[in-house]
């Protein structure tokens, strides 16, 4: 990544503007919020990529990324469960949910 945020923001606005209910993009969108370290903004981008495409496997194991660095284990464990479920072979909700599990609480 090049890291060019403010171009970066603006070409995904537009293309949210043109394809508002294209997952993928929101998806980016969250991807670049989240390197900001705008998490607030992050996870409404997830959420809204979540009810866009509830069947993504990398859909919910980014978003079990995000809650761990929130700090809501629980709720990370459960997305990269639910990323498990619809895609067996997912080594990111594998690699995820075995570092949840090893974590103390």
């Amino acid at each position: 990544m090049l890291r060019e945020w403010d171009k970066g923001r603006q070409d995904l606005l537009r293309a949210v503007a043109l394809e508002p209910d294209n997952a993928s993009i929101h998806q980016a969108l969250r991807t670049m919020e989240f390197y900001q370290g705008d998490l607030d903004g992050a996870m409404k981008e997830y959420r809204k990529a979540v009810d866009l495409s509830p069947r993504s496997s990398s859909v919910h194991s980014n978003l079990g990324l995000l809650y761990r660095e929130l700090g809501r284990d629980r709720d990370a464990s459960a997305e990269f469960r639910r990323a498990l479920e619809l895609d067996p072979n997912n080594g990111e909700a594998r690699e995820g949910l075995q570092h949840s599990l090893e974590t103390p609480k």
